[in-house]
C-alpha cells in the first residue's frame, strides 16, 4: 500500500488478496516468510489511524491466523514523521482584487516557498493543510479574531504556473511579513526540495517547545 488511505477497506481488499498470492506461491514450491502490507498510514494525530488499524488486525487474524514463519511488516514512515516538522514560510508579495467601490473581492499571496520547495506533497497526494496566522506585529488575538476571512490564492516564489500552493483559501487579510505556520510538514517535504529557479532550500530549526 501507498499513499494516504483514510479507512481500512484498502487494506482489507490487499490483504485477503495477498491471501491468494501465497496460497499460489506455496503451490509452486516457494516458502514466502515476508508479508509487507506497506505504508499509506495517515499521521499520528488523524483519528483515522485507530479504525485503520483495527481493520488490519482483524483480516489478519483472517487470512493469516496459524502461518507460523510469515512475518507481518509495514512501512509506516509518514505515521512517524508526519508530525515532525512544521513549516514557516514568509509573505513576500500579495496583490488584491478589487471591486469598484473599492471592497476586497480575494487576495493573492506570494510566499517564500513553494511546490518545488517544501508543499510538493500537496501536489503529489492532493494534501490540503490550512495554516495558522503570525502577524509581523505581535498580537496575542486569536487567529479566528484577525478580521473576516476572503478568498485567498497562495502561490510559491517560481516563475512556474505549477507553483500554486492553495487555491481559494479562507484566510484574513495578511500584508507582506506576515507568517504562515503550517502544522504537520514532516513528511515528503525535506527530500523532495529542490533549488530550482535557484531559490535555496529551507533551513532546519530545532525547537523543544511548542509555537
Amino acid at each position: 500500500m501507498a499513499t494516504v488511505k483514510r479507512n481500512g477497506d484498502s487494506y482489507v481488499r490487499a490483504i485477503a488478496g495477498c491471501r491468494k498470492v501465497l496460497d499460489q506461491a506455496i503451490s509452486l514450491g516457494f516458502t514466502p516468510s515476508i508479508l509487507d502490507i506497506g505504508g499509506g498510514f495517515p499521521l499520528k494525530a488523524d483519528i483515522h489511524f485507530t479504525a485503520i488499524a483495527a481493520a488490519i488486525n482483524e483480516t489478519l487474524d483472517q487470512y493469516f491466523p496459524n502461518d507460523g514463519p510469515i512475518e507481518v511488516i509495514a512501512e509506516p514512515g509518514r505515521y512517524i514523521a508526519g508530525t515532525a516538522l512544521s513549516l514557516v514560510t514568509m509573505i513576500t508579495s500579495r496583490r488584491l482584487i478589487k471591486r469598484n467601490d473599492g471592497e476586497i473581492m480575494s487576495a493573492i499571496y506570494y510566499l517564500n516557498d513553494g511546490i518545488y520547495g517544501s508543499f510538493h506533497t500537496i501536489k503529489i497526494i492532493n494534501r490540503i493543510v490550512k495554516p495558522k496566522i503570525i502577524r509581523k506585529t505581535h498580537s496575542s488575538e486569536d487567529d479566528t479574531k484577525l478580521g473576516s476571512c476572503i478568498a485567498s490564492d497562495v502561490w510559491g516564489p517560481t516563475c512556474d504556473s505549477y507553483d500554486k500552493v492553495g487555491s481559494s483559501m479562507d484566510l484574513p487579510l495578511l500584508s507582506v511579513g506576515d507568517w504562515l505556520f503550517w502544522p504537520d510538514m514532516g513528511d515528503y517535504t525535506l527530500t523532495l526540495q529542490s533549488s530550482f529557479n535557484s531559490y535555496t532550500k529551507a533551513s532546519i530549526q530545532y525547537c523543544k517547545t511548542n509555537i
